[in-house]
């Protein structure tokens, strides 16, 4: 919606141009979709997600300008990595998500702008990795597990919808705290779409960090079975529990100071490296 702006620097702009249908509403619980200049609902012929899209305003006619780079083709996404189209050029990049396309898109618009070509950004997404907690990888005993950040409902849900993707059966792991790098109000874990893990193989899971029972709470509401959900305030409970639940794969979401805290576990167990590198 930056387009409702007048500026006098040059401007591009970039998002997704497939699966385009009639305008619908976006979901009921998508924040910031009032036309910026009537205050009516905006409408979408796509919905990327969250507010993101091909938007426009039935009343006043605001809508999505031109697209400077646009992803035509999602060609592959799976939990661990992306493969999409862009202005004719095929992208890979070695991390899981939809939104994580989204990230490249911005950085192919930004090195296009620059001049860079499309070789030199490939070799760019080929050389990166997942870090420090953003789909960090590392084994806890026999277990496969991936550390993801979750800060916000859009980033959360988007999450969610990335381990959806994983082909196999996994432990979940779900760490809340409330400290003011994480953000003191935790009523946004409402917004976000937990309701997706009933759809997925997840035998257990656990709720862990300060927030643990609002978790907890949370994770009920979505009618995964309450029996299967085991709360744990201290993340060294959560950390013995993975070793001991049968799944051999277990996904963490925490928010970010229990990601630190619990980076800073994996680091005391010689299980990855402390520092971000």
């Amino acid at each position: 919606l930056f387009n409702s702006q007048t500026l006098s620097n040059p401007i591009q702009y970039y998002g997704f141009d497939t699966n385009k249908s009639e305008p619908q509403l976006a979901h009921y619980n998508t924040e910031g979709i009032l036309c910026p200049h009537c205050h009516n609902i905006l409408k979408y012929k796509f919905n990327t997600y969250a507010n993101l899209g091909d938007y426009i305003c039935e009343h006043c006619g605001f809508h999505r300008p031109p697209l400077t780079y646009a992803v035509s083709d999602l060609l592959s996404l799976t939990q661990r990595s992306s493969q999409f189209r862009i202005q004719g050029q095929d992208y890979h990049i070695n991390i899981g998500g939809l939104y994580n396309i989204y990230n490249a898109l911005a950085a192919v618009s930004v090195a296009g702008f620059f001049g860079v070509q499309p070789e030199v950004i490939k070799q760019g997404f080929d050389r990166s990795r997942a870090v420090f907690g953003r789909q960090e990888t590392f084994k806890i005993g026999d277990k496969e597990c991936t550390l993801v950040l979750i800060k916000n409902p859009v980033g959360a849900t988007q999450a969610i919808e990335m381990i959806k993707l994983a082909p196999y059966s996994f432990s979940l792991s779900v760490l809340l705290n409330a400290n003011y790098a994480d953000g003191i109000d935790t009523s946004w874990i409402w917004d976000a779409d937990f309701e997706q893990i009933t759809q997925m193989d997840i035998p257990e899971i656990n709720a862990g960090g300060v927030r643990h029972s609002e978790i907890a709470r949370r994770l009920r509401v979505t009618g995964y079975p309450a029996e299967k959900i085991t709360e744990m305030a201290e993340l060294k409970e959560v950390f013995q529990r993975i070793q001991q639940q049968e799944t051999p794969h277990a996904y963490i979401l925490a928010t970010y100071t229990a990601m630190l805290e619990f980076r800073e576990l994996l680091a005391q167990e010689h299980l990855i490296e402390k520092e971000m590198h």
